[in-house]
């Protein structure tokens, strides 16, 4: 089964200046490939993040954690998730035929679940707090991460106010949330990765210090969960939509 996430891949044109953005945004150096083929990773507290050149760009693939890869590997391929020829190896791709076109992986790598972090200071984003979905059908989607992949579906709410229907899958420590606009003139079969929201433990601390490395970002705000308050990244994220998460301070 799931146990949460190994690794979230964001495809860029320009992998060094990616990194170098990611160096700053996430407060932490860059692990980068031995055979130095240009990608590198980030070891945060729940996950990875993934660098790598690409000709998708943005978050091109996201890969899960499992417990036990084998029996795993076995129930997706009797769903038509996996393909019993590409049952091979530590991680392995799922058919994006039968996953909504999103780029899918599994991994049962020794590190997985085990990752690790050089984040000591608070004004480092620590860890993933939940990626986004976007699709046009929800309950499509829905079935997909819940019934097929197991996750756990917390939470569905339909905000007109937003013009969105949001549900959370919890996986792990952290959620995916699937996004579907209300107002979709018009719809797509196909479902694609959205953005991403970062956790921090000190959100003042971690605003001020991008603020200070030249990063562009919002005012701290409200969050939409109680007592949180968020931020937007505008720069220095590859283009994916970008916010960080943390407490909100008795005075907000």
């Amino acid at each position: 089964m799931i146990t949460g996430f190994d690794t979230i891949t964001i495809g860029v044109s320009d992998p060094s200046a990616a990194i170098s953005d990611y160096e700053i945004l996430l407060g932490q150096d860059a692990i980068h490939d031995a055979d130095h083929s240009g990608g590198a990773e980030f070891a945060l507290t729940n996950t990875r993040l993934r660098i790598q050149q690409s000709d998708q760009l943005g978050v091109c693939r996201l890969t899960f954690a499992v417990d036990d890869l084998s029996a795993t590997s076995q129930f997706l391929t009797r769903l038509g998730l996996l393909d019993p020829d590409d049952s091979l190896g530590q991680t392995q791709s799922l058919n994006p035929v039968n996953t909504r076109s999103l780029n899918l992986a599994i991994s049962g790598a020794a590190i997985s679940g085990a990752v690790v972090s050089n984040n000591e200071q608070v004004d480092r984003i620590t860890g993933l707090d939940h990626i986004v979905i976007q699709t046009d059908y929800p309950e499509h989607t829905g079935f997909l991460l819940g019934c097929q992949l197991g996750l756990d579906l917390r939470l569905d709410r339909t905000n007109s106010d937003w013009n969105s229907r949001l549900l959370f899958f919890r996986c792990g420590d952290a959620v995916v949330e699937v996004y579907h606009p209300l107002e979709s003139h018009t719809r797509v079969h196909e479902d694609h990765f959205f953005g991403i929201t970062w956790r921090t433990s000190d959100i003042a601390a971690a605003h001020q210090r991008l603020l200070t490395q030249g990063v562009t970002v919002s005012d701290i705000r409200k969050g939409r969960k109680t007592g949180t308050a968020v931020f937007t990244i505008k720069s220095h994220t590859a283009n994916v939509p970008t916010l960080v998460i943390g407490a909100s301070s008795p005075r907000d």
